[in-house]
């Protein structure tokens, strides 16, 4: 909706989820309510091939059975300068590591952690991802949560492991 205001361009919504299709209604162009790997498009020049010029997965292909296959359908409906947005969450968080450390692997409804995350990914895991897809990542932004210095210096300064500070925030 805010993308709509601001940039004055029309957005679509692919959602499997009925209850949200009713939702977006008065906020998006055009919903298109089912299942995204098999959506036909209908009313799209082409059933949507090459129309889109930004397709975005915000917290989604986590929850993706066959996160790839969404990614090689996105592929096909972007034009071709078209460019992919996407929001991952880091299992590699020092937060999960802190828990795993402790023994545990609490889900909860919604977070890192959440009951409905079919996949879970690292910043490595996500950019094989995309690269096995075909994409070519021009920008990595994080939204860091620090580990906490003490923490940090501990997993550092431990023998024979191998670590990756940057991606624990």
């Amino acid at each position: 909706h805010a993308l709509r205001q601001q940039r004055d361009c029309e957005t679509h919504l692919a959602e499997y989820s009925k209850q949200a299709c009713a939702l977006a209604l008065p906020y998006v162009d055009h919903v298109w309510p089912g299942d995204f790997l098999t959506q036909a498009f209908t009313g799209l020049p082409h059933q949507g091939q090459q129309a889109f010029d930004c397709i975005t997965f915000l917290d989604v292909l986590e929850h993706a059975a066959d996160p790839s296959a969404w990614l090689v359908r996105a592929r096909a409906l972007l034009a071709p300068d078209g460019v992919m947005v996407a929001s991952i969450p880091n299992v590699g968080h020092w937060g999960v590591i802190a828990d795993l450390l402790e023994g545990r692997w609490d889900y909860c409804p919604v977070g890192i952690h959440c009951i409905t995350h079919l996949r879970f990914f690292t910043e490595q895991g996500v950019q094989e991802l995309f690269a096995q897809a075909g994409y070519t990542i021009e920008q990595c932004e994080r939204v860091p949560v620090p580990c906490p210095p003490q923490w940090q210096q501990h997993w550092a300064q431990t023998p024979d492991l191998q670590v990756n500070p940057t991606s624990w925030d």
